[in-house]
């Protein structure tokens, strides 16, 4: 029998601090919940939990009887990992960068991680407090809320800062969100709050509370907001994904897909149906999608990519169901082509069955898959990952796993199933939701940058001339207005044959050269949970709870900024 006291001791005698992340190549077994990014060059590689063959025997008799589990987790990935995308690598031989000074942010499970395009900075919100010591107390499970920045240098290095921002005090901690960042905004929606990512819960955190809508984060004003005006049937999304497409309507639009609402046990949401919202005036959209769509799921990942001749693709990976608590595991790829909202389904394209992992597009067309587990049981951690090092590399290009990253691959390509559906006149068949139709078929130019100042003399006379003309102008307005509203069906029956033209066209128009890609790549959105957890979230109508804004700690790599190759 397993001396759990003897365990304890072990724990609370800080050796876990001491256990590599990452392990040698040889060593690796699995990574449980890490949250990834890329920017430029580089995938940053944060959080969650991290086991290797050279972990001692003890700790790791624990994860194998799931009765001793609960409360005894394994060693948390404190290091910030980075992998360099400039050059080509076999995931066995790859080698990981991190700091060589630790930063003090507290490691963190299932947060939610953001970027910043033009200051090309990271921001971590969230997330469940990574149990070091095996207290149980609750000021040592719940971290402060704080907002954590991390300042890449482009060479695989950075540093961590507390960002000191406004209205913290008026949100809460959640872990489980749907995270992204759009138009100077980071986006985190709904999650749930318990008493390792929050101090204001009390709730255990396989009881947490769900957090209805989502909050926004300023990178400009440094001010946080929170929103309620999200569709009833995603009011409490939960392990869903968010990703932002640049390319349709004035705004871009956000997507969120599958995922699940409280309590637990409740069905997840239906890929047949996508909600996604206008990430500047914030108005939802729904819309049913094309062909038969993906099993309900949770804890997947998401990517997203711009394709050729105005269509975007988002490939899900993997995931489980939520209806059991050791529920189904999926190993299936998915794409999701917009406008279409088509979904085809990768064949062959199944890679291992994976839950509780992260993905992110890397190059110019590939998908990268880290960490994750083949079952949410917590004895799962001990069985070694197929996946070299926990990384798996898909060309979404040709729809297959492949051995390799490239950087030197093609540019992405659109898949041929999905041209063929728009050639076909698949475009022609779809039902649109309201207003879904105007946002996606037509095109929006940008705003005119506002003018300043106080009006002239010459802008003063013309407006006292334009009054007089004004009345005059009433009449013939009239006139017009009764053929523009005749005119205005047409011409929205034209950009359909116009945009089906474009689509459907010749086998020429998709053989072309490619339109250049959108050089923002999406994170994925992968949320993973702790194994053996049950997530019974209650209703909780308000996110306002009282608190104080911290103050600014800054965290700096000291003389030696230099990054640390490892494996």
């Amino acid at each position: 029998m397993i001396n759990v006291v003897a365990i304890a001791l072990l724990l609370l005698s800080g050796r876990c601090s001491a256990w590599s992340d990452p392990p040698a190549p040889d060593d690796f077994l699995r990574r449980n919940g890490p949250r990834a990014v890329v920017v430029d060059d580089f995938v940053y590689i944060d959080g969650g939990y991290v086991l290797g063959k050279d972990f001692p025997p003890p700790f790791r008799a624990v994860l194998s009887n799931p009765s001793l589990a609960d409360g005894l987790i394994v060693t948390p990935a404190n290091d910030t990992l980075a992998i360099d995308l400039s050059k080509s690598w076999y995931p066995r031989d790859v080698s990981f960068l991190k700091p060589r000074v630790a930063p003090r942010k507290p490691p963190l499970y299932r947060s939610g991680i953001v970027v910043d395009e033009n200051a090309k900075s990271l921001y971590l919100w969230g997330g469940r407090r990574v149990e070091q010591d095996g207290k149980r107390e609750k000021e040592k499970l719940s971290p402060d809320r704080v907002l954590w920045k991390f300042t890449p240098d482009g060479k695989g290095n950075g540093r961590w800062n507390s960002e000191v921002t406004l209205g913290i005090d008026r949100v809460v901690r959640s872990e489980g969100t749907a995270y992204t960042a759009a138009k100077g905004l980071g986006f985190w929606f709904g999650g749930a709050v318990n008493e390792q990512t929050d101090s204001s819960s009390n709730a255990k955190a396989a009881d947490g509370t769900a957090t209805p809508g989502f909050v926004t984060f300023n990178f400009t004003s440094k001010a946080w907001t929170n929103h309620t005006d999200i569709p009833e049937s995603i009011k409490h999304p939960y392990s869903a994904t968010a990703t932002y497409v640049p390319s349709f309507g004035p705004n871009g639009v956000i997507v969120l897909i599958g995922g699940t609402s409280r309590p637990n046990r409740l069905p997840a949401f239906d890929l047949g149906v996508v909600n996604f919202v206008d990430p500047v005036t914030l108005k939802w959209y729904s819309q049913t999608t094309s062909g038969p769509s993906p099993s309900r799921r949770m804890d997947h990942c998401a990517v997203s990519v711009q394709g050729e001749n105005k269509t975007h693709e988002i490939f899900i990976y993997g995931g489980q169901d939520n209806e059991s608590a050791d529920g189904e595991v999926f190993g299936d790829v998915w794409v999701l082509s917009l406008p279409g909202f088509v979904w085809h389904r990768a064949d062959p394209g199944d890679g291992d069955i994976r839950t509780h992992h992260d993905c992110v597009h890397v190059g110019k067309r590939q998908l990268l898959s880290i960490g994750g587990l083949s079952s949410p049981a917590p004895s799962n951690m001990s069985f070694p990952d197929p996946n070299p090092q926990g990384l798996g590399i898909f060309d979404m290009t040709e729809m297959k796993w492949t051995e390799k990253y490239n950087s030197g691959a093609d540019p992405y390509a659109t898949p041929t199933i999905i041209k063929k559906w728009y050639t076909d006149g698949g475009l022609e068949s779809v039902v649109w939701g309201d207003g879904v139709q105007d946002l996606f078929l037509n095109e929006t130019p940008s705003d005119p940058s506002p003018s300043t100042g106080a009006l002239s003399a010459g802008v003063t006379a013309g407006i006292t001339v334009g009054a007089v003309a004004f009345v005059a102008a009433i009449a013939t307005a009239a006139f017009w207005l009764f053929r523009k509203r005749k005119g205005e069906k047409m011409a929205k029956s034209q950009e359909l044959e116009a945009l089906t033209s474009t689509l459907n066209g010749s086998s020429s128009a998709w053989t072309s050269t490619l339109s250049p890609l959108d050089t923002r790549k999406e994170m994925c959105v992968a949320h993973p949970e702790l194994a053996g957890d049950t997530h019974r979230l209650a209703m909780r109508d308000e996110l306002l709870v009282p608190g104080q804004i911290p103050t600014d700690q800054r965290v700096e790599l000291h003389a030696d900024e230099r990054s640390e190759v490892v494996g």
